[in-house]
């Protein structure tokens, strides 16, 4: 999704236009969503302190599909971890097995843990006891996930053994992952925290490799801008044009003071990636600027008690 204000990268009809004096250009590309803001003075990106969580709300349902649409992983299983009759009602605990359960996957993976991911997410039952569901690019066994889970939560129930766990094969492609998100973050009533339930946390993260298709650059032009930049500009714009014709952008205008391109798949975020890198090196030779170009852009870095995302 490519993103332009009024005055901006992209005029009402998609072409390109200048300010008459200079201004900041901000681009970022994450998440399959590419930002194109002017600006009259260089725009830092604060995030703001992290509140309680206490639910999933939109702007977290909005990220993880983001995540979904534009990571590189190829996530092929899904699993499902519940509880026994008896469940824990801190949220504390509940993300401390989950960090167990990851961690024999980071063992069992060894040397190509790096490379594979896993991405979970939080539900609740209408008996109030929470549940994961997993997204894994790797394969595990039935009963190796069945016995795992059963130690880790300390469960003496036989049933929750025999069926406490479940694994299912997703729809391959992008296309089915996001699928299976979107059904599950649809389910309102299985994301409401019971009254009883303190600590909630995340509702979903990634653990392992969680690389996405993303860049972002910061660039200060006038009214005339420098050759390579303005053939660089040019580039991306018709790079536009023939993903358009190509089908793999769609263009839309959620209001008059906006164009909004939305990028379908990997491949079209891929050639933005591309364009918006050429962009910047552009810019980065003829202004002398040596950091106009970032790659990748990340989420936040782990911190020392956030070893898998899990809090």
């Amino acid at each position: 999704m490519l993103y332009a204000t009024s005055g901006g990268i992209v005029n009402e009809r998609g072409d390109f236009s200048f300010a008459g004096d200079t201004r900041y250009l901000n681009i970022v590309l994450t998440g399959g969503v590419c930002y194109f803001r002017w600006d009259s003075h260089p725009v830092k990106a604060i995030p703001p302190a992290r509140a309680e969580i206490t639910g999933f709300s939109e702007s977290s349902r909005g990220r993880m599909r983001r995540y979904l649409r534009s990571c590189t992983a190829e996530y092929r299983n899904m699993l499902t971890l519940t509880y026994p009759c008896g469940f824990p009602s801190d949220g504390r605990t509940v993300k401390r097995h989950l960090r167990s359960f990851v961690e024999r996957c980071r063992r069992m993976l060894g040397a190509a843990a790096p490379t594979e991911s896993l991405f979970w997410f939080l539900e609740f039952q209408a008996r109030g006891a929470p549940h994961f569901h997993l997204f894994t690019t790797f394969s595990i066994d039935k009963g190796v996930v069945a016995r795992w889970w059963y130690e880790i939560v300390g469960s003496d129930d036989e049933r929750h053994l025999r069926a406490g766990t479940r694994i299912e094969r997703l729809r391959s492609g992008k296309d089915g992952v996001v699928a299976y998100a979107n059904k599950y973050a649809a389910k309102s009533e299985q994301k409401e925290v019971p009254p009883e339930y303190t600590s909630v946390g995340r509702f979903w993260g990634v653990a392992m490799s969680r690389e996405c298709v993303s860049a972002a650059t910061r660039i200060a032009l006038g009214a005339s801008p420098p050759k390579r930049t303005a053939r660089a500009l040019g580039e991306l714009k018709d790079g536009l044009k023939r993903m358009m014709s190509a089908g793999e952008v769609r263009k839309s205008r959620p209001n008059e003071r906006a164009t909004v391109y939305i990028a379908r798949g990997l491949r079209a975020q891929r050639e933005l990636k591309e364009l918006i890198r050429g962009l910047a090196f552009a810019y980065q030779v003829e202004s002398g600027i040596g950091n106009a170009f970032c790659e990748p852009l990340r989420e936040e870095k782990p911190r020392a008690n956030y070893v898998t995302e899990v809090d």
